[in-house]
């Protein structure tokens, strides 16, 4: 058995906060704002763990985890400033300034009694916050090993989230305190796992991981895990390694993160992470050796979005759906404003490829090179709101060969030299597909009208690779020499 337990405490103090503005907002020209906050840190977390070993190949083992960490905090705007200024031009070349300053809880541009930038409370008012989040987590294991060179694991998870935030009380907690926001998440899940040795010079392991949880906080916050992950090394020889593996990071949501309904409906939000990795490692002696490398990834996310398409203050399409359907359904636009178009599946996509090669030789002893090339590809989309974007470095390529080289001229003096060449570039048709031309149309129109984007000006479609800008690319040619002297 063995465990722990922390405990942390912190204070946090602005004792004078002075905020002041010059310029013309309405019939403000100054305005001065003065005040205090305060908030503090409390955190306890425990660990405790207990094996016990049932048989000779048979074990249990129980980790809980407790987590509890709570942040209140006030804020307090004590007074209000506001130099006021009125020009009555009785000249051409004169005017004249009514100055009025005010110490009072009473904004005079808005006549309420509410500080103007974002996020303060009111004047004179004291505005209590607090946020906070406990953690309890228990997983139980139970281990089993068939032969000498065979393991079983099988792990239950669990956990419960709970999540409070909102206005406390004055004393910066939610006891009773109206307005608080508390979320509550519970998972359950599943691992098992696999250790392998079919040859004492081939190792295999590898586990499947499922979780299930009944809420989320965030959109992007998975309801649903899967996690795939495979690992192996193969030595033929002494001076031969060859290894491989796969991980493969499934995550899903969807319905409506902390049960709220969404104007979009149910996010529908999906996410995976592919990775393939292949390497050979080939030092058949102390003159020369060779080492390969490729992976391959895939990173994918989408979720269900509404968008903003043309206003008709502006001639630039906008991007569309490919029905120009609106989500939610919207009432006559205003002119002027711009068109909501959805529902719609933000995505982004980037599949890469990677490869290196490195060549070592030391045909004497003296004399020691390292030649090789390295190249990254991402060859990938995403979803595109604005029909002037492009994709940028979703489709794009790095490549980097280097050598460098060294040669001991006697014991404590050794020449070196090193090349490196960097070169990046994008490229490839990118861009929104179907764009929005109605501008200057007073109402929505049911469905929107749809043009594909290659079709109109100004857009990514219509332009070059690498859209409106200049093109993203560079290369540089790094030479290095060097003396390492020892005396």
């Amino acid at each position: 058995m063995n465990g722990n337990v922390r405990y942390t405490y912190a204070n946090t103090s602005l004792p004078n906060y002075y905020d002041d503005f010059q310029g013309l907002a309405g019939t403000s020209r100054e305005t001065t704002y003065a005040g205090n906050a305060y908030a503090k840190r409390e955190a306890i977390a425990t660990d405790y763990g207990v094996t016990w070993q049932v048989l000779k190949k048979f074990s249990i083992s129980d980790q809980i985890d407790y987590s509890n960490v709570h942040q209140p905090g006030v804020a307090n705007i004590t007074s209000l400033t506001t130099v006021t200024s009125t020009s009555v031009p009785p000249t051409i070349n004169s005017t004249t300034l009514t100055t009025t300053v005010i110490n009072t809880p009473i904004n005079p541009v808005t006549n309420k009694p509410y500080s103007t930038f974002e996020g303060s409370p009111t004047v004179a008012t004291p505005l209590f916050d607090f946020f906070g989040q406990k953690f309890i987590t228990n997983n139980l294991t139970a281990a089993y090993d068939l032969t000498d060179r065979t393991t079983f694991t099988l792990t239950y998870h669990y956990q419960e989230h709970i999540i409070g935030e909102g206005a406390a009380n004055t004393t910066g907690y939610l006891s009773g305190t109206s307005g608080i926001s508390n979320i509550a998440i519970y998972e359950d899940g599943a691992t098992f796992g696999v250790n392998v040795q079919p040859a004492n010079n081939w190792h295999i392991n590898g586990s499947v991981e499922l979780l299930y949880a009944d809420n989320v906080l965030t959109p992007v916050a998975p309801r649903e895990l899967q996690h795939y992950r495979i690992h192996t090394t193969y030595r033929p020889r002494t001076w031969a390694t060859f290894s491989g593996a796969y991980n493969d990071l499934e995550r899903h949501n969807n319905t409506n993160n902390t049960g709220t309904v969404s104007v979009d409906g149910p996010l529908q939000h999906v996410d995976h992470s592919r990775i393939v990795s292949l390497n050979a490692d080939l030092m058949p002696n102390e003159h020369y050796g060779l080492d390969i490398g490729y992976a391959y990834s895939d990173v994918y996310t989408a979720t269900n979005i509404c968008f903003l398409g043309t206003a008709s203050s502006t001639t630039i399409p906008g991007a569309a759906t490919p029905t120009g359907t609106a989500c939610p359904s919207p009432p006559p636009r205003v002119p002027g404003t711009p068109y909501t178009f959805g529902p719609a599946k933000d995505f982004m996509n980037a599949p890469t490829q990677y490869a290196s090669v490195a060549l070592a030789l030391s045909p004497i002893n003296k004399f020691h090179a390292n030649i090789g090339y390295r190249i990254s590809s991402v060859n990938g989309s995403r979803f595109f709101n604005d029909p002037r974007d492009v994709n940028g470095s979703l489709v794009s390529a790095y490549l980097s060969p280097f050598v460098n080289l060294s040669y001991a001229m006697r014991k404590n003096l050794i020449w070196k030299g090193e090349y490196n060449y960097f070169g990046y570039g994008e490229g490839g048709p990118s861009g929104a597909q179907y764009c929005d031309p109605s501008s200057t149309l007073p109402t929505l129109t049911m469905p929107a009208p749809v043009v594909p984007c290659n079709t109109l000006p100004n857009t990514a479609m219509s332009g070059p690779a690498y859209g409106f800008t200049a093109p993203r690319n560079f290369h540089a040619n790094n030479l290095t020499v060097g003396v390492h002297y020892e005396f």
